[in-house]
C-alpha cells in the first residue's frame, strides 16, 4: 500500500525543487515550472541554444554515518523503465543533511534505466517503485548508488553533455 503524502512531504519536496532550480540558475540555465505535473517538475532551458530538458526532482533527508551520509530515494518504476514520460527526462536527486541541501545527483532517464538493467535500483515490496540508496563518503566528491560507484552523476549539471537514445 502506498504511503499517503502529507503537507510536510509536499513542503519538503517543493523545497528540494527550489534548491534544484537555484542550482540551474546559478549555472546560467533558465527554468520554468509547468502548471501541471505530468512527470516533470521543471523545464530547464539554455537560452543561447534553445535546448530544453524536462527535469524530475526527487528529494530525501540523509542520515549521518561515521564515514559519511546516505539517503534513500523512491522513483516510480514506470518513470524509469516504461516509455510513459518524456524520453529526454533528467532526474535530479536532492539530498538534505542537517538543515542544508548538500548533494545533487543528476542523471538521465536513459542512464538510470541502463543502471537498473545492470542491477542498480531495487524494486519496492509492491513493485511499483525503484529504490536507490545513495551513499556519500565523508569526502563529498563521490557517490555510490546501491553500492556501485556513480561519481560521474554527482553535481552533473552540464545538461549539454547528456546523450539520449534516438
Amino acid at each position: 500500500m502506498a504511503r499517503i503524502r502529507g503537507n510536510r512531504d509536499r513542503y519538503f519536496g517543493r523545497s528540494g525543487e527550489l534548491a534544484v532550480l537555484s542550482e540551474f540558475l546559478a549555472r546560467e540555465y533558465n527554468v520554468a515550472v509547468p502548471e501541471v505535473d505530468i512527470g516533470q517538475d521543471v523545464l530547464v532551458v539554455r537560452d543561447k541554444t534553445e535546448n530544453i530538458w524536462p527535469v524530475q526532482v526527487k528529494s530525501a533527508t540523509a542520515k549521518s554515518h561515521k564515514d559519511g551520509y546516505s539517503a534513500l530515494f523512491n522513483v516510480p518504476f514506470k518513470q524509469v523503465v516504461e516509455d510513459v514520460v518524456p524520453a529526454r527526462l533528467i532526474f535530479v536527486f536532492a539530498v538534505r543533511l542537517q538543515h542544508h541541501w548538500v548533494s545533487f545527483v543528476v542523471v538521465s532517464r536513459d542512464d538510470l534505466r541502463d543502471a537498473y538493467d545492470d542491477g542498480i535500483g531495487r524494486r519496492s515490496k509492491g513493485g511499483d517503485s525503484l529504490q536507490y540508496r545513495m551513499r556519500f563518503p565523508t569526502k563529498r566528491d563521490k557517490v555510490e548508488v546501491n553500492q556501485k560507484d556513480r561519481t560521474q552523476w554527482l553535481d552533473n549539471f552540464v545538461l549539454e553533455e547528456f546523450k539520449f537514445a534516438p
